[in-house]
């Protein structure tokens, strides 16, 4: 019941972020729109902006955390999976929600950042984390910059780029 709960609140948001703006929903319209009272509201959820990261958490987090293809691969599903419903997370990334943002993203790279760069290592030097900080940092912006974006996905023009990014950092994915 809890799940479905939370399901229910989240599409309703997605159905009403459709028509207002997401500054413009308040947690009673919400409710409203789901014909639940206010408290099971709070019961799952902090404010509109927890709902936001629950949603990105479940439809983004949980794919791309168990994407198991080579890095460059991650990359452009990462990519392909933000195009397909570019119009919502840029209404997350309008919503002011700068930390959440950030944070999604590190905890989403860095672990692709260190696996790809240092393989089977468990401690990091200094500037080993530096480097993994400095282009997990450069990832999820560029992602930020792609999602705000109008310019249209071409698949086959991003796996050259990804490629393009690897080579001239002397890397490539393993065959």
């Amino acid at each position: 019941m809890c799940n479905n709960t939370k399901q229910k609140i989240a599409a309703t948001l997605r159905q009403m972020m459709k028509k207002h703006p997401f500054q413009k929903i308040s947690v009673q319209s919400l409710m409203d729109e789901t014909h639940m009272k206010r408290q099971s509201f709070y019961y799952h959820f902090q404010d509109t902006r927890d709902v936001l990261a629950w949603i990105c958490r479940q439809e983004l987090g949980k794919k791309l955390e168990a994407c198991q293809a080579p890095f460059s691969e991650r990359i452009l599903y990462a990519l392909q999976l933000l195009n397909e419903d570019r119009v919502f997370y840029r209404q997350v990334i309008n919503a002011a929600m700068p930390e959440f943002v950030q944070e999604f993203g590190e905890n989403i790279f860095r672990p692709w950042i260190i696996q790809r760069l240092y393989p089977g290592k468990s401690q990091l030097s200094e500037n080993e984390t530096f480097v993994v900080s400095f282009i997990t940092h450069a990832s999820v912006n560029y992602f930020v910059h792609f999602v705000r974006s109008r310019e249209p996905f071409d698949p086959e023009v991003a796996r050259e780029r990804i490629a393009a990014l690897l080579g001239a950092l002397g890397l490539s994915d393993p065959v």
